[in-house]
């Protein structure tokens, strides 16, 4: 039996009613030329005798389109009916959704799944990310701020694989995730990816490789923080502080993998005995490599490798989501892009801004949960320790400082 069926209702496919069987994936591909509803009549026996003995139906094409095809077949809608494109975490699309479908089996993709979900359980995680979205906007906290809560909300998981015998999708997909007790590396960065994404902040995922093939999922950030001044992109790797017990609260004082440089994060994998390749596109992220760019176009007037350049420096926006393609290719204007990057990746995170808009988070988190969250100076000492490496008598009278105007505030 064929385990799945696509059929690509799109009028802009080129293939005009033709279909092939890949064995390996066991599944049919159905495509039209022209729209699905001018064609209703004219597709073969053979055809819909192997939509009748599919497992499932995945779906492409308009809303319209999609609905009519299952209006006009019912004898299949008690099987499988996947909705073949990407939805987000959305209440709108949610309701969209529900209101076009709810009468089929249908399942849908969603951003940050692996795997299509029924109906309910996108509603059940739309409904769970709006509450959690929605506490942390009361809170008023700047984008800094939400960025810690987020990163403390999502690493309060213990890292656990999936089953044998389950999918991996188990532990990467946030529907899973949010509601189960299987995570890894790619559910740490999804579920980050999504929340920070629900609160505005422009993030992506970044996939790394070691040498013996085992993957790695952190995410870069790009962040503008009016109240501390912040104007960066760094990188934040949820994982590697995240839980290790359920009695564990030690978690809380590692920042270790939080706002890092990608020349930062290289000193820390070595040091935690990792030996990660990123992906190429994000390599522009390093400074040295920005520099070597640099010299290149300052050194060179060929015209295909000015071009080779820009496309890199363009992809860079891209990432960070900026609008900002070059449409004049120049020197100049390459340089001065180059020179945006070099002070994005160069600025940090300054450890008693941290401090500061930690404690402000700390406030808020003591509400939700005080015995886990109440922090004592002793507490933000431990912080200090993890975030930065050496620690003197300087920073720690600072810090009393920092400590006793928050905890004035609060009175």
């Amino acid at each position: 039996m064929i385990k799945r069926i696509k059929i690509k209702l799109s009028k802009d496919n080129v293939i005009n009613n033709q279909y092939s069987k890949n064995d390996f994936e066991e599944m049919i591909i159905i495509s039209f030329s022209m729209s699905y509803k001018d064609r209703l009549n004219e597709i073969s026996s053979d055809i819909k005798k192997y939509v009748i003995d599919s497992d499932s139906i995945e779906l492409y094409g308009e809303y319209g389109e999609i609905l009519y095809f299952l209006e006009n077949n019912l004898e299949i809608t008690n099987k499988k009916i996947i909705i073949g494109f990407d939805l987000e975490f959305d209440k709108g699309q949610a309701e969209l959704i529900e209101q076009k479908f709810s009468k089929f089996n249908v399942e849908v993709y969603v951003k940050g799944n692996l795997l299509p979900v029924s109906l309910d359980t996108y509603k059940k995680t739309v409904l769970e990310i709006e509450n959690i979205e929605n506490k942390i906007k009361s809170y008023n906290f700047s984008p800094l701020e939400m960025l810690i809560y987020v990163y403390d909300y999502v690493r309060n998981r213990i890292y656990n694989k999936e089953d044998e015998l389950e999918a991996t999708a188990v532990s990467r997909s946030v529907s899973s995730v949010l509601f189960g007790n299987k995570i890894v590396c790619g559910g740490f960065a999804n579920l980050f990816k999504v929340l920070l994404d629900r609160l505005g902040i422009k993030n992506e995922i970044v996939n790394l490789v070691e040498n013996d093939h085992s993957g790695h999922a952190r995410n870069i950030v790009y962040l503008i923080d009016k109240k501390y001044n912040l104007f960066l992109v760094s990188f934040f790797d949820t994982t590697f502080d995240s839980k290790k017990s359920e009695e564990d609260r030690s978690f809380l004082y590692s920042y270790k993998h939080f706002g890092r440089s990608l020349n930062e994060f290289e000193l820390v994998d070595q040091n935690d005995g990792f030996d990660y390749l990123i992906d190429e596109k994000y390599k522009i992220f390093n400074l040295d490599y920005l520099l070597e760019l640099e010299n290149i176009i300052i050194n060179s007037d060929d015209k295909e490798t000015i071009n080779s350049v820009s496309l890199i420096v363009n992809n860079a926006f891209l990432i960070l989501g900026l609008d900002n393609v070059l449409l004049n290719i120049n020197k100049k204007n390459l340089l001065d892009k180059i020179d945006i990057l070099k002070k994005l990746i160069s600025n940090e995170i300054n450890l008693f801004l941290f401090i500061k808009a930690l404690m402000v988070v700390r406030g808020a988190q003591e509400k939700e949960n005080i015995n886990l969250y109440r922090f004592k100076i002793e507490d933000y000492y431990e912080v200090m320790k993890n975030f930065k490496m050496f620690v003197n008598n300087e920073d720690i009278k600072v810090l009393r400082f920092i400590f006793e105007d928050e905890k004035n505030k609060r009175i």
